[in-house]
């Protein structure tokens, strides 16, 4: 059965690779891109450029939703002492809140059964914090609570929210510094969707399938 998702940061690593995974299997794709979206070119995927998640605009023509999958997000490093709380502000804009404006407008248009994915971090977990890049694991880290209160609120929709860490992967997020291609790490994700129950909605998982602890 042909899916209809939704992917934003569509222009590049992971959020590219979930749209040709998508494609791969004849789903239609509606690929929300920040930058420039030359790379899905003769794709047949429907293109939105210039989608800014920290502002959410409305999406033409968008039809039902089946699968919600959020990826756009920012990574800049910072250390005690040097905190730049502008660049703090901004991964929460992009990392925190975008998803959640992103859903907001999505919300409306998300079938029975629905499933949104968001793209978190094991650096957004407390329990294996080791120090250090505070903007991005306090953005991460408050994305996966306001997740699990999504799936809460979405479960009588009977729409299953799944937080995913996509291991360290060769993006320009990364500065293509990751052990796994995206694409390798899509090829698990891809399917980890399709495997959680409603019952699980907000679960916390790893490319592999294991729950990474909060």
């Amino acid at each position: 059965m042909s899916l209809h998702y939704v992917i934003t940061g569509a222009e590049s690593g992971i959020g590219l690779s979930f749209c040709r995974r998508a494609l791969q299997d004849g789903h239609r794709v509606t690929a929300l891109c920040y930058a420039d979206s030359s790379s899905l070119a003769g794709t047949g995927a429907r293109i939105v450029d210039g989608y800014d998640v920290r502002l959410a605009p409305p999406i033409p023509e968008l039809g039902m939703i089946d699968r919600l999958v959020l990826c756009a997000g920012v990574f800049k490093p910072d250390s005690v002492g040097a905190w730049d709380f502008e660049s703090m502000l901004e991964h929460f804009q992009v990392n925190t809140l975008g998803p959640l404006r992103v859903v907001q407008r999505c919300q409306p248009h998300i079938s029975k059964g629905g499933r949104i994915a968001i793209l978190s971090s094991c650096w957004g977990s407390l329990t294996e914090n080791e120090g250090g890049f505070y903007a991005y694991r306090a953005s991460k880290t408050a994305l996966n609570a306001a997740a699990v209160s999504l799936a809460h609120d979405l479960r009588e929709e009977e729409v299953v929210v799944v937080l995913l860490h996509p291991g360290f992967v060769s993006t320009n997020l990364t500065g293509f510094r990751g052990k796994l291609t995206p694409e390798e790490s899509v090829e698990q994700l891809f399917g980890l969707i399709e495997t959680v129950e409603a019952k699980d909605s907000g679960v916390f998982l790893d490319y592999h399938g294991q729950m990474v602890p909060w």
